[in-house]
């Protein structure tokens, strides 16, 4: 029996461990809990982010505290129109509304810790002219699908980890910006991980050409196959919509 109480009592653990919930952020909704902080911790411990960076994010937001942004303020505004909900109302009413908000999702689509979790794929980092950042980049199609029920585009999640004079906003934060990614050789078990997952970003033509390179260099000629069949029509693709875009432009 102590061993059965055992077993049961680490499963519990494990499944608090992964637990998410969605946020009222006054300004944002977010995602937060025990995953989200397990995957910012793990950024900010992986000893490639500077630790003034991380000093500047632990000051902003507390330390050992994360989030991944879900809907953002200049967002907001648009989603609540989705859901019925005048967003032209004074700024101090915001938080009720944003509460709103956060209550029709969960009463729609169930509370986060039922979701589809997101997914660690590692390290990235980008930089404007004035600051660069460090965050866990994430791989999570049920965040895109639920942005899109309420009229939202595509967006990089994410969990910042760390940046200097402030954080970076408006740039892309997908898989090209992985720091592994642009390494010489990464481990097979990354190769992976990102190939599995590379059909959602096909919009990604760097994040697919160096997983091209990558099979190559590792000898794997079925994931090369498959990579480069996905490559090529990426880029038909892309073609095609500059083509369209040019000949509505004459017109």
């Amino acid at each position: 029996m102590p061993r059965k109480k055992k077993a049961v009592s680490m499963r519990m653990t494990e499944e608090a461990s992964r637990m998410i919930y969605l946020r009222n952020m006054f300004r944002y909704v977010a995602l937060d809990g025990p995953l989200v902080d397990a995957i910012g911790s793990r950024a900010q411990q992986c000893g490639r982010v500077p630790e003034t960076h991380i000093q500047q994010k632990d000051r902003r937001d507390g330390p050992g505290t994360f989030h991944v942004t879900v809907i953002n303020p200049r967002e907001l505004p648009q989603a609540l129109e989705r859901i019925g909900v005048d967003s032209k109302v004074k700024k101090k009413k915001r938080p009720q509304m944003v509460d709103e908000l956060v209550k029709h999702i969960q009463t729609r689509y169930g509370e986060a810790h039922t979701w589809p979790l997101p997914i660690d794929l590692g390290l990235g980092r980008v930089q404007d002219a004035s600051s660069e950042a460090y965050y866990a980049v994430l791989h999570w199609p049920f965040g895109l699908w639920l942005r899109s029920q309420l009229g939202l585009h595509s967006s990089c999640f994410h969990v910042t980890a760390g940046f200097n004079s402030k954080d970076v906003h408006g740039l892309y934060k997908g898989p090209a910006t992985l720091l592994d990614l642009h390494q010489p050789y990464f481990s097979y078990k990354l190769l992976k991980l990102w190939s599995d997952i590379a059909p959602y970003y096909t919009h990604d033509l760097v994040f697919l050409q160096r997983l091209l390179h990558q099979s190559r260099v590792q000898n794997d000629n079925t994931l090369f196959g498959s990579l480069a069949w996905l490559w090529l029509k990426a880029n038909l693709s892309y073609l095609i919509a500059g083509s369209r875009r040019h000949n509505t432009k004459d017109v």
